[in-house]
């Protein structure tokens, strides 16, 4: 279960994540995200959601690296539904840390933003 926080350090907005997703955390490390871009993610990973699209690509500047994939048997890296979230930073970057159901990734997403715009994001 994602179980998360969202809290304000100056100004900056943060994401805190429970293990064993906590890695999930740099989502909220860039400092351009404002409530309009957490809206293009929840509307991309929603198309990928609905089937309109195969997959979204998303990421920052701390390493935080995610693929939005609709289910794919055929696929060896990315089969399953759900975001893939990645370190491109870390000693595997071609390999998923977890995966995050497209349900629970929009859920968050969706309370980001909400809290981004109580904060005048």
């Amino acid at each position: 279960m994602l179980e998360y926080k969202f809290y304000k350090v100056e100004n900056e907005i943060k994401v805190s994540v429970e293990e064993p997703y906590s890695f999930l955390g740099y989502l909220s490390v860039s400092k351009s995200w404002l409530s309009i871009e957490i809206q293009k993610l929840i509307d991309e990973i929603t198309k990928v959601k609905n089937g309109e699209v195969e997959d979204f690509y998303f990421g920052n500047e701390s390493g935080f690296s995610a693929v939005a994939a609709q289910a794919n048997p055929d696929d060896e890296t990315e089969g399953e539904e759900g975001v893939y979230i990645y370190d491109a930073f870390g000693k595997e970057p071609e390999t998923a840390l977890f995966i995050v159901p497209l349900d629970d990734m929009l859920k968050l997403l969706k309370e980001f933003k909400e809290f981004l715009g109580e904060n005048k994001r």
